[in-house]
Parts: C-alpha cells; structure tokens; sequence
C-alpha cells in the first residue's frame, strides 16, 4: 500500500502524460490520505488529569479488557474487540472503568464508573467523579491519546477498608532489552510502589495465588508487562512463580539460593506511515 507522499510522487510521474489521470490520481491520493486518518488508531495512550490533586503521587495500573496493559502514562497496543473495557486502578483504592464502543473512526467513550474518595475537613468523605475524553495523539497519528479527568463530587463516599501487608518475601532480578528501561510495580502487596531503573533487583511481599505485573517503560516503547504468579500452595516443594506462562524458580528473602532473571523485550513505537 502506497503511503501518501509516495502516491503523490507516483502521480506527478504521470501528470505530463493524462492530465484525465492526473485528477483521477489526486482525487484517490486524497480519499486514501482521508481513510488512513480516519482509522481507529493501532495504539492507546492513557493519562491522568487531576486538577484538584485528588490522586496526587499516586500509581495506577491500567487494564484493557481486562488484562493490565500498562501503568500510567500507559503506552499499549489497541484492544481488538468491539467493545472494550478500560480501566485503571491504584493501590489506595482508586480505580475507575468503563466500556468503549468501536466506531469507523475509532473509539466512542462510554460512562465512567469511578470508586475513591476525597476528604475534606467539614463534610467528612466525599466521591470523586472522573470523565474520559479521547482525541487523536498530535505527536503521532498512529496514537490514540485518552484522558481520564478527576473531579471532586458533593456525593457520599465510604471509605475504602487498608491493605493488609503479606508476610512472605520473594526476590527477583528485572532486565529489559533494550536496558535502561523504568521498572514500575504499582502493586507489590506492602502498599508501595516499586520503582528503579534496570537492571533492577527487587524484594516483592506475596501470599500463596497472588499475581503482581511488571511493568517496564522507556520513552518511544510500548509499556512492557510481566505479569508474576505466584504458586505455592501445595507445599515448599512445588513452589514457583509463572511469569507470561513461563515457570521460575520461587525464591524467597535470606535464602542463598540466587534470584531469577525476569525479563521483558520492550517493542519500540512504531512511525505512522503517513504524515499530514
């Protein structure tokens, strides 16, 4: 498929020789320039605005139809199902969701489903509302960018109840190709947030069946993401943790065995094929 400068350089080639197909060509020229635009975008972008610092210095996760994709500002491949979910979450119990609807052009966003709170002094706890917005990227037009906005809401909110901190401690060692990628674990169960450049050794806090997702970014990449399982409940001897269907060896805190390598290979983002 010609992209729009070539198909222009191919119909100058032709204009001396039918002026009749000269038109014809730019008239095609344009139309395929129209639909290349207006094609949902192959990539997501997914942001926060919060005017009022609702949710300042907070981590969210973000998930599309229900696999986490990214952490924000996220960077991932468009879901391909007709009416995708999208949601983001953060480790103190805010999260928002909702079903987009896909068009000619590209997504329609739906209602959004927001569950946190803000305090304040004289009211006690208050809801937060948020909205989805989407707009096509203006650093690339392969990108589409979609922003969730938080604002305060005058509605009744009940607290969300605190995390407890699992006792167990298994240690990992994080690598990305290319290196010097950013390792961020929104969720690592002690209610932090694990965050470093790689290579990145790092202690995670679990119980038996929990799941964590490693996720790695680096400007011009997609988010890259590891999503660790861990397995343990049949006893010390069939212990391991999955990570993407791969299965590794579960080490915990203080023992001498060495940690295992998890790695992610980060797929850089690719340029639009046309420019307008």
């Amino acid at each position: 498929m010609e992209t729009d400068s070539e198909c222009y350089r191919a119909t100058h080639l032709r204009m001396n020789k039918d002026s009749g197909l000269r038109l014809f060509l730019v008239g095609a020229c344009l139309l395929m320039g129209t639909l290349v635009e207006a094609a949902p975008a192959p990539y997501w972008r997914v942001v926060v605005e919060d005017p009022d610092g609702l949710a300042k210095g907070q981590v969210f996760e973000v998930s599309a139809s229900r696999k986490v994709v990214g952490v924000l500002p996220a960077l991932f491949e468009a879901p391909t199902d007709e009416r995708p979910t999208l949601s983001i979450t953060s480790i103190h119990g805010l999260s928002a969701l909702t079903t987009l609807t896909r068009q000619d052009d590209g997504f329609k966003p739906g209602t959004v489903t927001m569950f946190g709170c803000w305090s304040s002094a004289s009211a006690g706890a208050k809801a937060i509302s948020a909205e989805l917005s989407s707009r096509r990227d203006d650093s690339s037009a392969s990108v589409e960018a979609f922003t969730f906005t938080l604002r305060k809401s005058e509605k009744r909110c009940r607290e969300a109840g605190g995390m407890g901190v699992p006792e167990k401690k298994a240690m990992f060692t994080f690598t990305s190709e290319p290196q010097e990628s950013e390792l961020v674990i929104a969720n690592p169960g002690s209610g932090k947030t694990v965050r470093g450049k790689v290579p990145f050794p790092a202690t995670l806090h679990f119980e038996c069946d929990d799941q964590r997702s490693a996720i790695f970014k680096r400007d011009g990449y997609l988010d890259c993401v590891l999503q660790i399982n861990f397995k343990c409940a049949s006893g010390d001897s069939e212990r391991h943790v999955l990570v993407n269907g791969s299965r590794h060896a579960l080490v915990l805190a203080g023992e001498p065995s060495d940690p295992p390598e998890l790695k992610c290979m980060l797929v850089k983002l690719p340029e639009p094929r046309t420019t307008r």
